[in-house]
């Protein structure tokens, strides 16, 4: 896998237990996370007109509680304080296969690689006698990978087309501790496919054998306007509304809530999915000021009954809100330094079973800065970013049982161009 090769070149250990985590075990939404996170990329690349990029992320989550089962006693549980460590990374690179009459390329293929990695870490003493004692950090546990293999297709920017395999991947050690990273058979591949329409329609799906797991569409009414030759005011933001549709609960023992009737281990496990409407309001001013909004609401198609209560659960209309303003300090000079921050709220009902949270619902703070280098032409672009981030809900949306902790993480990228398209 790309992320062992480039990040995990160290020996793991791990206990001889297992761990309770909603998400981690929800290959559905896992799923949809690196696919969000791959998508969102290639927005950038296709933005900028890039022909490489490669980039890197480093997502810490200290004091992260969990309870191990102890394999010889299952109903003894213990609490154990861990360090979450999640690495996301990518390479894309673009072909161009025809030029058009001003030397552009008017077709391309892109190939590109993704990865995802979900593990817990712990410190550990090692006791070498007379030699005295050594402190190590190890990975413990199962840990988890989401790798994406793509083919694209790109005409100019009028229309693009991503396709290829998403494979989920759940390593739990060996007998005697030790990982074995290659040749598991754990590993689940799916099938994704996404298409953008000159830049105003967009969609893509999830599929696993002949299960659509995931479905997303996005219009944007501003773009379709402005196509046809609209002038938008100066205030006007770019709008785009959306609805994303997940095959989210399947009576898991994971799962915090039954699907239509509370379960018994002889009942029928039963399925049912969670849309989303979604809309997004942007807007980039000319003075290197960037604002946006965010807003989803949910509906679940089938009767939801908590767990902990053996109710019908109450699915909040808002399932997220989310506002941020964004400043490039440096607007028009080659070096860049964008500070951004925002408030949030997120809602789920997964929080109080999975989190210390008593709440469904957390406030959210989020900040970053990212300082990097851009030439005049914008051909080649680097840098680093920094994150800081208190129950985000983008965070949450990942992985709830990160509720109520602080998030750091820090990125790296690098892209260039060396023909126009």
């Amino acid at each position: 896998m790309l992320l062992i090769i480039l990040l995990f070149c160290i020996n793991a250990a791990s206990f001889a237990a297992v761990y309770d985590a909603s998400t981690l075990h929800n290959s559905v939404k896992r799923s949809s996370s690196v696919k969000d996170l791959f998508l969102e990329r290639w927005d950038y690349i296709e933005e900028n007109r890039y022909c490489f990029d490669f980039f890197g992320t480093l997502n810490w989550v200290n004091n992260f509680q969990i309870y191990t089962t102890n394999s010889q006693v299952p109903s003894e549980k213990k609490p154990q304080s861990m360090r979450l460590v999640r690495t996301y990374a990518g390479l894309a690179f673009l072909v161009p296969i025809s030029y058009d009459s001003d030397g552009a390329a008017e077709f391309i293929l892109g190939f590109s690689t993704y990865g995802y990695h979900y593990g817990l870490t712990k410190k550990a003493t090692i006791k070498r006698g007379e030699a005295g004692s050594a402190s190590v950090t190890d990975y413990k546990y199962t840990q988890f990978f989401d790798d994406i293999y793509a083919v694209s297709f790109f005409w100019k920017t009028y229309i693009n087309v991503h396709t290829g395999v998403l494979v989920n991947n759940a390593i739990e050690p060996n007998d005697d501790g030790t990982m074995s990273y290659f040749g598991s058979s754990s590993a689940k591949s799916n099938w994704f496919f996404s298409s953008n329409l000159f830049s105003f329609m967009n969609f893509n799906f999830l599929v696993k054998g002949s299960e659509l797991r995931t479905f997303d569409i996005n219009i944007s009414p501003t773009k379709i306007y402005a196509a046809f030759g609209g002038e938008l005011s100066w205030f006007m933001p770019e709008i785009t509304l959306g609805i994303k549709r997940s095959a989210m609960y399947n009576d898991m023992p994971y799962d915090s809530v039954w699907v239509n009737t509370d379960k018994t281990g002889s009942d029928k496990q039963d399925k049912a999915g969670l849309t989303l409407y979604t809309l997004l309001l942007d807007k980039k001013f000319n003075s290197g000021l960037c604002i946006n909004y965010y807003m989803a609401f949910q509906h679940a198609s089938e009767k939801l009954i908590e767990k902990s209560t053996g109710k019908k659960l109450k699915l909040r209309a808002v399932k997220e809100m989310r506002t941020a303003a964004g400043y490039d300090v440096w607007h028009g000079s080659a070096f860049k330094l964008i500070a951004e921050a925002g408030f949030c709220q997120y809602w789920d009902e997964a929080m109080p079973f999975h989190s210390k949270s008593n709440n469904y619902k957390a406030n959210g703070l989020f900040g970053s800065a990212d300082f990097g280098y851009r030439n005049t032409d914008n051909s080649l672009t680097a840098g680093i970013k920094f994150t800081c981030s208190y129950n985000d809900s983008k965070e949450l949306s990942k992985l709830i049982e990160t509720t109520g902790k602080l998030v750091v993480q820090g990125d790296f990228y690098f892209s260039f161009k060396w023909y126009e398209w």
